[in-house]
C-alpha cells in the first residue's frame, strides 16, 4: 500500500519553562517531524442502510454496522499518535470531511467501532457542509450515497498529519432534520397544534396543561417524532419549564402554569424556549367598519365565546376596506394585525390591516391560543333537513333580525333533524351543533339539530355569540297586545297591535327612556306571554323571556313577526 508522508513545513518548537507539576508540549523539532500514515483495513461489508426509529419502526440506529481497524502509524520521533476517521461523499477528495463518529476525541487504539447512527449523523453532516459551500454534489436521503472513509493520524498537537488511502462504501441514510411543518400532540394540549419554520425558527401558541407532548413530523403518515432525548442530544438549550418525562417514548413534560404559551424552537441557536401568553380582557375591531372610520370610541367589542377566543359579525363595503384589533376602544395601543410574512396569522409588530374583502357581512374570528383570525362570509342562512329530504336547493331561508343575527319559526314533526348552510347551491360550508358545547354552533365536526318534540319552533342564530337556540312556542297568534311601563303593566288595558300581514303585527307608541314592555295574545291574561329571548337579541320566546326596553324618549314603531320569530323596535 502506498504510504502518504506529510511534513509539517513550520514548526515552532515552544519549550515552556515550569515547575514539576507543569506539562511540556510541541518539544519536537520541525526536522523530527516525519509521519507515515496508517493503513485502513478494508472491512467485510462496505455497503450499509439506516432503518430510523419511528412510533412504528425500531431502527437500527444503536446497533454496530462496521468495525474499522488500521495499522499503526510510524515516524522517526516517539510523539504521541492519535487516529480519527474521516468520512466524505465520494469525488469530493474530503473538502467536506467530516470526523466520525461527530463530537468526539480521537483514539490511541487502532480500531474504532461505528453505530448505524454514528453514519447516519455523518452523512447528515456532510450534507449541510455541501449545501454550505453550494456544492454540485448532495447527498440523496430516498438512496444509496457513494462515500469514502479514511484514517487521519495526528502527531502531538497538530505537528504534524498523515492520511490513509480512502477506501470506498455505500450509505443509505435519512434525513434527520426537522420537517418544516411540527405537529404538537400529547395530553398537555387539548387539541394537536401545527407549528411552521421562518427564518430558522419554529413558532407557534399551545394551551398547555401540566402534562406530556412532543413533536411530529408534518406530514403525520411518515410516524416520525422529536421526543426530549432528539433535542437535548442535538446540543439544544431546552427551557426548564420542559423537563423529560422518562417514560417510554422520553416526551415532554410541562411544569408550568397552566394556559396558552409561545413556543420558539431556534434551529439556528439550538434552544427551545415558552414566553407565557397574556390574552386580552377585552377586544374590538376597529377600521372602515364604522362612521366616522377608524374611530377607537365607536369601534365595535368582540364577544369572548370561549378561552382565548373572540368572534363578531361586521358589514364592510368593498375590497378597499380594512380593519384590526385594538384590546381598548380607547386608543390604538396594543393594536393586533395581519402578519404579513403568514397569512391568516396576527402579529402586534409590524402588522398589516386585513383587507382584501368585497362588500358583505363578515364573521370575523380571533383565536389568541394559536395566533389566528378567520373571516367568514355570513351574508345569509338557510335551514336544510329532513324536513326538506336534506334538499339544499329547497332550504328555508332564515331572515337576519339584525347583524349577525338570523331567526325563522319551523312548524318541526317529531323525529326533525336539521343543520344550517350558507346558500342553497350546496352543503358547502355548513354549521350544526357542538356536541361539546350545548347551544353552540360549529363548521367542523358538527352535529344536526335534534331531539325536539312536534310543534312550532322559533330557531335562532347568533354568529356573534357562536349561539343557537330552538324554543318551542303555543302557536302564532291570531291577535297581540303590548303591555308594559307605560300603562303600568296592566295587561287589562294593553295596547292592542294591528296585524297588518299573516303572522306580523305592528304598532306606533310614544315611550320614554327606560320603558321595558312585552307582548300578550290575549288581554287581561299573561298566559302565552312573548318577550326577548335571552340569548339572542331580537328574537322572540315564549318561556323564559325577557322583557325588551328604549334607550331614549321618543315615537317607536313595533313590529313583531311570528313567522320568521323577531320583531324590531324603531325610533320614528
Amino acid at each position: 500500500m502506498k504510504k502518504l508522508i506529510y511534513i509539517l513545513i513550520a514548526v515552532f518548537a515552544v519549550t515552556v519553562a515550569c515547575e514539576s507539576d507543569e506539562v511540556t508540549i510541541n518539544t519536537i523539532n520541525a526536522s523530527e517531524a516525519d509521519l507515515i500514515a496508517a493503513e485502513l483495513d478494508v472491512p467485510a461489508t462496505n455497503t450499509f442502510e439506516v432503518i430510523r426509529t419511528t412510533d412504528l419502526v425500531q431502527g437500527n440506529e444503536a446497533a454496530d454496522a462496521v468495525t474499522y481497524t488500521w495499522s499503526k502509524a510510524s515516524g522517526d520521533n516517539d510523539g504521541a499518535i492519535m487516529y480519527y476517521l474521516q468520512l466524505d461523499v465520494a469525488g469530493n477528495d474530503f473538502a467536506t470531511a467530516v470526523t466520525i463518529p461527530l463530537a468526539q476525541e480521537g483514539t490511541s487504539e487502532l480500531s474504532r467501532t461505528l453505530t448505524f447512527g454514528d453514519l447516519n449523523k455523518a452523512v447528515n453532516k456532510i450534507s449541510s457542509n455541501l449545501f454550505a459551500i453550494a456544492s454540485p454534489l448532495s447527498i440523496n436521503f430516498e438512496d444509496v450515497n457513494n462515500m469514502e472513509i479514511r484514517v487521519e493520524s495526528i502527531l502531538g498537537v497538530s505537528i504534524a498529519k498523515a492520511y490513509s488511502q480512502p477506501i470506498p462504501l455505500t450509505v443509505k441514510a435519512y434525513f434527520s432534520g426537522l420537517t418544516n411543518d411540527l405537529v404538537v400532540s400529547g395530553a398537555a394540549l387539548n387539541e394537536d397544534v401545527i407549528i411552521t419554520i421562518a427564518d430558522g425558527v419554529y413558532k407557534g401558541r399551545l394551551n398547555l396543561t401540566q402534562n406530556t407532548f412532543r413533536f411530529f413530523a408534518q406530514p403525520a403518515d411518515t410516524n416520525v417524532s422529536y421526543n426530549y432525548e432528539y433535542f437535548e442530544s442535538d446540543g439544544y438549550t431546552i427551557d426548564p419549564l420542559l423537563e423529560n418525562a422518562n417514560d417510554e417514548k422520553m416526551n415532554f413534560k410541562f411544569t408550568g402554569a397552566e394556559g396558552p404559551w409561545d413556543i420558539f424552537i431556534d434551529t439556528n441557536l439550538k434552544s427551545i424556549t415558552l414566553v407565557e401568553v397574556t390574552i386580552p380582557d377585552n377586544l374590538y375591531i376597529v377600521g372602515n367598519n364604522t362612521s366616522p372610520e377608524w374611530n377607537p370610541a365607536i369601534s365595535p367589542e368582540m364577544n369572548l365565546v370561549s378561552e382565548g377566543v373572540f368572534v363578531l359579525v361586521i358589514e364592510l363595503q368593498g375590497v378597499s376596506d380594512g380593519f384590526k384589533f385594538i384590546p381598548t376602544n380607547a386608543s390604538f395601543d396594543g393594536d393586533w394585525g395581519e402578519d404579513p410574512a403568514n397569512p391568516g396569522h396576527i402579529i402586534q409588530d409590524g402588522e398589516q390591516n386585513l383587507t382584501g374583502y368585497e362588500a358583505g357581512k363578515y364573521l370575523v374570528t380571533v383565536d389568541y391560543n394559536t395566533l389566528t383570525y378567520k373571516v367568514t362570509v355570513v351574508n345569509s342562512l338557510n335551514v336544510v333537513g329532513s324536513i326538506n329530504g336534506w334538499n339544499s336547493t329547497t332550504a328555508t331561508p332564515m331572515v337576519e333580525a339584525s347583524l349577525g343575527i338570523y331567526s325563522i319559526v319551523l312548524d318541526l314533526p317529531v323525529g326533525a333533524e336539521f343543520k344550517f348552510i350558507p346558500t342553497t347551491a350546496s352543503f358547502e360550508g355548513d354549521w350544526g351543533a357542538d356536541a361539546a358545547n350545548a347551544g353552540r354552533i360549529i363548521q367542523d365536526g358538527e352535529a344536526n339539530l335534534s331531539g325536539y318534540e312536534a310543534g312550532k319552533y322559533v330557531v335562532a342564530v347568533n354568529y356573534n355569540t357562536m349561539s343557537f337556540t330552538v324554543s318551542k312556542i303555543s302557536a302564532i297568534p291570531t291577535n297581540l297586545y303590548l303591555v308594559g311601563d307605560h300603562n303600568g303593566w296592566n295587561n287589562a288595558t294593553a295596547n292592542q297591535l294591528t296585524n297588518v300581514s299573516s303572522g306580523v303585527f305592528s304598532i306606533t307608541l310614544n315611550l320614554s327612556a327606560g320603558n321595558g314592555f312585552k307582548f300578550l295574545p290575549t288581554q287581561g291574561s299573561w298566559d302565552g306571554d312573548f318577550g326577548e329571548n335571552k340569548l339572542i337579541p331580537q328574537t322572540l320566546v315564549q318561556n323564559d323571556e325577557q322583557n325588551l326596553s328604549v334607550a331614549a324618549d321618543g315615537s317607536y314603531k313595533i313590529t313583531v313577526d311570528f313567522n320568521n320569530g323577531n320583531f324590531s323596535v324603531v325610533l320614528q
